[in-house]
């Protein structure tokens, strides 16, 4: 069987900003409730926004991402506090134009063009962060993301002329 699988999960730090957030707008939450019985039923509406900003913020602060290559399609789901997934984006190797570590010279002809990027890139240390140029209706779309070894041989294996890898 000739099948092409290889799957990776890239994990972000988790964001601090969004965690304090979430408990600055739990606190005010519970003022919030408080104050439904000492002022009056008008402070249950600020208490219901904000716990559900609250929940909302704490659910976004802790951000992976799930790279699968099967066949001749990458997809990359996100999944937000180890519970919820979602697909983000799905690209057909045979798209993949560009696939090089994000600080090559290779990339620096597109990163000159201006195109936004998106970033499904893990962001711990230590790990290699690949920008990929694939066609798109119109403009190309670039992202970064960091695949694992298992998949970068698969995409060796794919797309021989068209990856690079780290020297």
């Amino acid at each position: 069987m000739n099948e092409r699988y290889a799957e990776y999960l890239a994990s972000r730090r988790p964001n601090t900003m969004y965690r304090i957030l979430a408990i600055l707008c739990g606190i005010l939450a519970f003022v919030c409730l408080l104050g439904i019985y000492a002022v009056s039923v008008i402070a249950a509406v600020p208490a219901i926004l904000l716990g559900i900003g609250a929940w909302y913020l704490f659910s976004h602060s802790e951000v992976e991402y799930e790279y699968l290559l099967l066949e001749q399609e990458l997809s990359i789901d996100r999944i937000l506090n180890r519970s919820s997934r979602k697909q983000i984006f799905s690209v057909s190797v045979k798209d993949i134009e560009l696939m090089a570590p994000a600080n090559s010279s290779r990339c620096q002809s597109w990163l000159q063009r201006k195109l936004p990027i998106t970033d499904y890139a893990s962001d711990l240390p230590g790990t290699n962060k690949y920008m990929v140029v694939c066609r798109g209706k119109g403009q190309p779309k670039l992202f970064y993301f960091s695949p694992g070894e298992e998949m970068l041989e698969q995409f060796r294996l794919s797309l021989s002329r068209l990856v690079f890898y780290q020297s």
